[in-house]
């Protein structure tokens, strides 16, 4: 078997051939910027997997090779084992990836080069149903948002409590992160499974990032002169006429250019009133 490797200690394997215990040479190893003292002997390595050793092989976690290694070993390290088989799609027994990891550290080379190997964005953890956009969000890792959002990941997606990025982000005080979020379009107006709504936490931990997350609810029409405020999705337990409708309250809008009904229905009510609120 194979184990995780991790910086600084001698490794052992079994499996398919006799135990050894790796006698590594140091190489330097870059991560993000810095250098961080690592030893792996490659050549060995090829040689021992060559024989029959499972470069899939987990640990009682459940976890393999390439969960450490996205962890803090270097790009070469990680194309290394993926030529020779190691599954970086794999997930250890509670749904975490390698990108899930390589997403909450930041590691910003990795996160790109595990999404050029097409690891999956949009997987999940198995009790938290988290993302690694959700892992990202929550560690403040900006520059791990950017590349999953680029690479297709669903930047309203939810947890088991129905808490997205952005949610997890403001109750968790990232501000760096609720920031970046809001700046690519993320839904400041939805709520979790508790009730709580996402510009709540906002205002209640990071006013200055709650003053951008506003401007969602909040739409000028220079036609008419008229400004409009989304009051209702500021307090969405007060009763409406669209609660009854099928569907109400499954999914909130965060502008009014998706209402477009609505809209028409307003704009035809010429009045002078500079306030207005909307039922949506």
């Amino acid at each position: 078997m194979l184990p995780v490797l991790a910086p600084g200690r001698h490794l052992t394997m079994v499996g398919g051939v006799s135990s050894a215990t790796f006698l590594t040479m140091e190489l330097p190893i870059t991560r993000v910027g810095f250098s961080v003292g690592v030893s792996v002997d490659l050549q060995f390595l090829d040689e021992v997997i060559s024989d029959g050793a499972d470069p899939n092989c987990s640990d009682r976690y459940g976890q393999t090779v390439i969960h450490e290694v996205s962890r803090a070993w270097s790009v070469d390290v990680m194309r290394f084992f993926l030529d020779r088989g190691s599954d970086h799609l794999c997930s250890d027994q509670f749904g975490v990836t390698a990108l899930h990891v390589a997403s909450a550290l930041d590691y910003e080379d990795m996160v790109r080069y595990l999404l050029v190997r097409k690891a999956d964005p949009s997987a999940q953890t198995l009790l938290d149903q988290q993302t690694p956009l959700h892992y990202a969000a929550k560690n403040d890792a900006v520059r791990s948002i950017r590349l999953l959002l680029q690479a297709g990941a669903c930047i309203n997606c939810t947890d088991y409590k129905q808490r997205t990025p952005l949610q997890l982000a403001a109750n968790m005080e990232r501000s760096e992160a609720a920031q970046v979020l809001l700046e690519l379009g993320a839904n400041a107006g939805v709520k979790d499974s508790d009730g709580q709504l996402c510009i709540t936490a906002l205002i209640g931990r990071m006013s200055h990032v709650a003053q951008v997350a506003l401007r969602q609810f909040h739409l000028t029409d220079r036609m008419t002169r008229q400004q409009y405020f989304y009051l209702n999705l500021l307090e969405p337990n007060a009763h409406t006429p669209g609660d009854d409708l099928p569907g109400a309250g499954i999914s909130e809008p965060t502008t009014p250019v998706r209402q477009s009904n609505t809209n028409i229905v307003h704009r035809k009510q010429r009045t002078d009133q500079r306030l207005q609120i909307w039922n949506l």
